[in-house]
């Protein structure tokens, strides 16, 4: 199984949470950690957790050595990554989700180089999985945006607002050419919210209607 040889392969303190509090549905959970963010957590809701498996590749590279310069937070560009990547399969069709939380307002060459990044890397797991650990292993691969956008006129605390979809877009990096096709959500929240830490929270099934 798929989840077992991850499991294998990546360290446990890399691992996302998964709520398994409900029997026929649990939710897996992408926080950023960074003190100057607005959106502070993700969470995605109906899953399967025995077909689900998260991690982030970000980790805590002032405490570790990195294995290689790809995660050295002191090498230019190759060390961005994305906030979580999500392994899960959906009625027999296996998905990664490329997940990355960004605060308001922002351009491609914010968050491109970190799908890149990450692109190369899984491609890599996936190679070790099909080669050393037998097995067939082909997914598809989508890239999520989750990001704020703060109503500066308002003056509630918590303005409450509902989660929104822009759809599918294809984004290009001026600087370097690197284009993607990528699904943005974002929610309004109030400057009380962004200063507390705002969350969003989507249910699978929304995001493979892209």
């Amino acid at each position: 199984m798929i989840i077992n040889s991850l499991k294998q392969i990546i360290l446990p303190k890399y691992e996302l949470s998964i709520n398994s509090s409900k029997v026929d549905s649990s939710s897996i959970i992408i926080k950023e950690t960074k003190k100057d963010t607005k959106l502070k957590t993700v969470e995605i809701t109906g899953i399967l957790s025995e077909h689900t498996y998260g991690f982030t590749l970000e980790g805590k590279k002032q405490d570790d050595q990195p294995i290689c310069k790809y995660f050295d937070s002191k090498q230019k560009n190759i060390n961005r990554v994305c906030d979580g990547i999500i392994f899960t399969q959906i009625e027999n069709k296996n998905y990664i989700f490329f997940c990355e939380l960004k605060s308001d307002r922002l351009t491609p060459s914010d968050y491109l180089v970190q799908y890149q990044n990450s692109t190369l890397f899984i491609d890599y797991l996936i190679n070790i999985l099909n080669n050393f650990y037998l097995q067939e292993y082909k997914p598809d691969y989508k890239y999520l945006l989750f990001h704020t956008q703060t109503k500066q006129n308002s003056k509630a605390r918590n303005i409450t607002q509902p989660v929104r979809s822009l759809g599918v877009q294809t984004k290009r990096n001026p600087k370097s050419g690197f284009e993607l096709d990528i699904y943005e959500i974002y929610r309004e929240i109030s400057k009380f919210e962004g200063q507390q830490g705002a969350k969003i929270k989507v249910n699978i099934n929304d995001l493979l209607k892209t």
